[in-house]
């Protein structure tokens, strides 16, 4: 997924569509847990204050909009059952987008 970076206000440089906030729900979406997103967004914005608190706060307010949103422990669940070979819990194409999505670059 890619953002589009457009200037909201240049005097501030803040960016629309672009940010912590943005990544971690692309992330959570795509079923990564907590703990994962945590780490990729913290890989992805290096002088971030980001905890694990404010994660956790994304996915709830996200499951509060929309009840498909997986919780963590459902993105726990569904990542043993990949790494276990199976993924009959798992939605359609879930796999591909978390192996592909957002890989943590090694520099």
């Amino acid at each position: 997924m890619t953002h589009k970076r457009c200037p909201m206000n240049t005097k501030k440089q803040a960016w629309y569509g672009t940010g912590v906030g943005h990544l971690a729900n692309d992330l959570i979406k795509a079923g990564l847990t907590d703990q994962e997103v945590l780490e990729r967004v913290l890989n992805e914005y290096k002088d971030a204050g980001t905890k694990i608190s404010s994660i956790r706060w994304y996915r709830s307010k996200m499951r509060s909009e929309d009840s498909s949103i997986p919780t963590n422990q459902q993105a726990l669940r569904n990542k043993r059952s990949l790494q276990e070979g199976w993924s009959d819990t798992m939605n359609e194409g879930t796999a591909t987008e978390i192996s592909h999505i957002y890989s943590p670059t090694k520099k």
